[in-house]
């Protein structure tokens, strides 16, 4: 088959689990005799709008956003989800390439206009959800005070709350504080039905009332929707999502690649983060934590994780552990190397802020049966299950997570029995197994076969 994958963002320079988990299906596709493309974007500057490189055999095609118009640009909400210029040169690739599946790991930046692209030209496509970004601009669900949110509300007044308290300056943020809903309520609507277009902000607040209606539309054009876990089917349905698209498949890693070391006994409870340097992967709970056990707890704390996507984030967490000679941060390192970093660590800590959607490091621990303490949250508790493979403590709650961690330092046998009972993920020729079959029945569904 042909067969092409989009991705928000791809390696060698952005290494996150959506990546991984694109790449390696990119891999295991290719190695089967299919044709793969990657299509991918760089919200970094360049000098071309497209360019192309091969990254370990797999040819990939980048969208450079940055060079695209800049009136477009002027409106940061809609060049997100939608860009018209970018979805006409995926049409001409499309058109040239017939590919037989389009697969959509990410959209942010490429645009849900590419859906449109390959339904104007009757291709099968599909679509995995690694995060919530189809419902939530932020893609996180989180309100700026960690609110948990299921989704927009009827006029996006609690998204326009958001993106304000994110992205303004906080005189501006506090005077929206002041309005109440009714009357932003009035302001969604008008800006939507453009009775003030030439307002500075209208178009954006426009574009961000409007989000909704056009993700879900776009999305309920695709032939399948693949999601991880009960929580996402359950979000995407209240939020417009027809159910008979969806379909739950967990993810799968590539146990090929991971060469687990024997572990050396060591008097220190060596504690390990490994993801994404942002706030919403809750570090600084952590770190917090770590500051509430006493000084000669004998722990080590290990994080992994690039400084430079998020530096002003950065620059707080390596302030908060400036004169605490137990915790590291140890930079990042190539995802073949992941058995070896487990190899020095005897617990993974996720404190996610987040609903998270079953992150792909807590499968690549289970798979090293490397125990999980995480924030007790929908996605992860898809994978760890409390006083079996792992511990929960409260979102947020860095003395629970001290807590918890003190229980392992005065328990080690604790340790020994979670890693005997950690649950074994499914592996990456299975997941591939899966897709083919669902490539396989949607192409059978339109009368073709491969």
């Amino acid at each position: 088959m042909r067969l092409v994958l989009t991705v928000h963002q791809f390696l060698p320079d952005y290494s996150a689990g959506t990546e991984i988990l694109t790449f390696e299906t990119a891999k295991e596709l290719q190695k089967r005799g299919h044709d793969v493309v990657v299509w991918t974007g760089n919200p970094t500057k360049a000098n071309s709008f497209i360019d192309q490189y091969i990254y370990q055999g797999i040819p990939v095609r980048r969208y450079n956003l940055n060079v695209t118009d800049t009136a477009a640009l002027s409106n940061k909400v809609e060049v997100g989800y939608k860009n018209r210029q970018f979805a006409q040169t995926f049409g001409d690739f499309l058109k040239e390439y017939q590919p037989d599946i389009i697969h959509f790991f990410h959209l942010n930046g490429l645009s849900v206009d590419i859906i449109h692209s390959g339904w104007e030209l009757g291709l099968p496509m599909v679509y995995t959800a690694t995060d919530f970004w189809m419902i939530c601009p932020t893609a996180q669900l989180r309100m700026p005070d960690n609110a948990d949110c299921l989704g927009p509300d009827r006029h996006s007044v609690n998204c326009l709350r958001h993106i304000v308290a994110n992205s303004q300056p906080q005189a501006v943020n506090n005077i929206l504080n002041c309005l109440p809903n009714w009357v932003l309520t009035f302001i969604c609507r008008g800006s939507r039905n453009n009775w003030w277009s030439e307002r500075k902000y209208s178009p954006m607040i426009a574009s961000l009332v409007s989000r909704k209606d056009y993700l879900r539309n776009a999305l309920n054009q695709v032939d399948r929707v693949l999601v991880p876990t009960r929580f996402m089917n359950d979000i995407l349905v209240s939020n417009g999502i027809r159910q008979n698209r969806i379909l739950i498949q967990s993810f799968g890693i590539n146990l090929g690649q991971k060469k687990a070391l024997a572990k050396t006994l060591n008097m220190k409870l060596r504690i390990g983060f490994i993801g994404t340097l942002s706030e919403h992967k809750g570090v600084h709970v952590l770190l917090d934590a770590i500051n509430y056990l006493d000084k000669c707890t004998p722990i080590e704390v290990k994080i992994y994780g690039e400084g430079k996507e998020f530096p002003e984030y950065f620059a707080r967490l390596k302030g908060m552990a400036e004169k605490d000679p137990r915790v590291k941060f140890c930079g990042t390192f190539p995802n073949s190397e992941i058995g070896r970093i487990f190899s020095g660590l005897d617990v993974l800590v996720v404190p996610s802020l987040w609903y998270e959607n079953t992150p792909l490091v807590i499968y690549s621990a289970q798979a090293e049966r490397i125990p999980v303490i995480a924030s007790n949250l929908p996605g992860i508790a898809d994978v760890i299950e409390h006083e079996r493979n792992g511990l929960f403590f409260d979102k947020g709650d860095a003395r629970g997570l001290a807590a918890q961690i003190k229980r392992l330092i005065n328990d080690r046998a604790l340790l020994t029995q979670f890693s005997k009972q950690a649950k074994q993920p499914k592996t990456l020729c299975t997941y591939v197994d899966e897709l083919e079959g669902i490539y396989k029945n949607i192409l059978s569904e339109r009368g073709k076969s491969k």
